[in-house]
């Protein structure tokens, strides 16, 4: 009886030190950045390329919104800078003409004002040419200012047609990173608005287990570290692989409410993240334990 209790307490004992010897030194679950995917202008869509579960790339075309309108309006905007610019050869011919008129007016002052030396013209007949020539530049200036007028109103329309550019480029939705969709909130056909989400991206290769250290296992490791992950494979078996601890927090917080035991609630710990490469078998939600000590 008494070698039975002696089996009986040994077998416990080493249980209980493998218990404490398996114990992980951290736990948490799974996340990763998820991205909504929203339009910028509203209209019909067009084109859509997006379906639950399927990998997108960055910069993948995901969909796009009518802008036929906008075309119209771009082309209309092009068709009144021609317009407009079609009056500049004209201003240009005005400009010439007058120049012309001032330089034989300034030829015929130039031989009033020898006549004048020798007493054969009055000065009232300089002061009709000094007069025309006034005139003269004064049209010339107007005619000078319509064109300036003219380039400065194509240069608006410039500015529109650029806007109208950018909002027809807006009107192409693409991947802002690798990842899958989550959700696709749209389908084809229908008519969207600023601002309502299209589809959920997530990124998937490469997951944060975000975990929470007590501050005295502060000094076991640091931000860069490579720490040893754990996660559920069956009900029985476990699957490891390797994380780096890429952040963790300047303040400390009171543990989780996820944390059970009374004695652990109180105790004040710091956040967390180790980043996870995800070769597929890794579930945002899915939980994970941390090892200080690296795994075989």
């Amino acid at each position: 009886m008494k070698t039975q209790y002696f089996i009986l307490i040994s077998i416990l004992f080493f249980v209980g030190c493998e218990s404490k010897e398996n114990l992980a030194d951290a736990y948490g679950n799974f996340e990763t950045v998820e991205v909504n995917i929203s339009p910028v202008i509203p209209g019909k869509i067009i084109y859509l390329n997006l379906e639950e579960g399927n990998t997108v790339s960055k910069n993948q075309l995901l969909a796009i919104v009518d802008t036929t309108s906008l075309f119209i309006n771009k082309n209309g905007l092009k068709a009144k800078k021609e317009a407009i610019l079609s009056k500049l050869p004209t201003i240009t011919s005005q400009v010439n003409v007058i120049d012309a008129q001032i330089k034989v007016l300034e030829k015929e002052k130039t031989r009033v004002e020898k006549l004048i030396e020798g007493n054969a013209a009055t000065t009232k007949q300089l002061d009709d040419i000094n007069g025309q020539i006034q005139v003269m530049n004064q049209q010339k200036n107007a005619t000078l200012s319509q064109r300036a007028s003219i380039s400065k109103e194509a240069e608006a329309i410039n500015f529109q047609v650029e806007s109208l550019s950018d909002k027809i480029e807006q009107s192409k939705i693409y991947a802002p990173l690798n990842g899958t969709v989550l959700l696709k909130a749209v389908e084809f056909g229908e008519v969207i608005n600023p601002g309502k989400v299209l589809a959920k991206i997530a990124k998937t290769d490469v997951l944060n287990l975000r975990v929470y250290f007590s501050g005295d296992q502060l000094n076991k490791f640091k931000i860069g570290d490579d720490v040893s992950i754990e996660f559920d494979k069956t009900k029985t078996e476990n699957s490891k692989t390797k994380g780096k601890i890429i952040w963790v927090a300047d303040k400390a917080e009171f543990t989780p409410k996820i944390i059970q035991t009374k004695k652990e609630r109180v105790n004040l710990v710091y956040a967390a993240k180790i980043e996870v490469p995800n070769n597929g078998e890794l579930k945002i939600g899915m939980p994970g334990e941390v090892f200080f000590s690296a795994n075989d």
